[in-house]
């Protein structure tokens, strides 16, 4: 199983710095001390005191949330696919290039243009998707998007930190002049 966040345990609320709580926080990742949630009883073993279960909750969005079964849906073993130097989470809500890692749960557009040069293994220039007649007609059926006027494909991955700019320029690739794209996974 892949996942790109961590829960750092720590004996109490003081050993967290605020450049480790930066980190975390940068890092989808949260410091829990367990001293709120355990305590020491008279006869020296730990009895808990309140659930650890709220926490872990604030991740469900992270991981696409708990099922019934009380396992991750959409982590399970086996869902994180490869394609060269890009690795996907089925659905491409989890989305990493290299070490790089980038949730497009909120990103529909950005994350309906990569899989559909997936789906269509446009990873060259040979294979480039044309923009206007194929990649932005799936993303609007898809996504249920209104047409637009004048759309250009750094329109889907925009967002106000720039990472999406930066997956971008990194992942996709023009075929030159012609408005037609690929991905560059090698």
């Amino acid at each position: 199983m892949q996942c790109d966040f961590f829960v750092l345990l720590t004996p109490m609320e003081g050993f967290c710095s605020e450049s480790v709580r930066a980190f975390l926080q940068e890092h989808r990742s949260e410091m829990i001390p367990l001293s709120l949630f355990l305590m020491k009883n008279p006869d020296g073993r730990f009895e808990a005191i309140r659930s650890i279960v709220p926490i872990f909750s604030r991740f469900e969005e992270s991981v696409g949330g708990l099922n019934k079964s009380g396992t991750v849906e959409g982590f399970s073993t086996g869902q994180i696919l490869t394609q060269g130097r890009l690795r996907y989470s089925d659905g491409f809500e989890d989305v990493w290039l290299g070490d790089a890692y980038c949730n497009l749960r909120k990103r529909t557009q950005a994350r309906l243009c990569i899989e559909y040069l997936v789906k269509n293994v446009a990873f060259d220039v040979k294979s480039a998707r044309h923009f206007i007649d194929e990649i932005d007609p799936y993303v609007r059926e898809r996504g249920g998007y209104p047409p637009a006027a004048e759309i250009r494909i750094y329109h889907y991955f925009t967002d106000r930190t720039g990472k999406l700019q930066k997956l971008r320029k990194a992942l996709i690739g023009s075929a030159g002049r012609n408005g037609k794209y690929f991905l560059k996974i090698k």
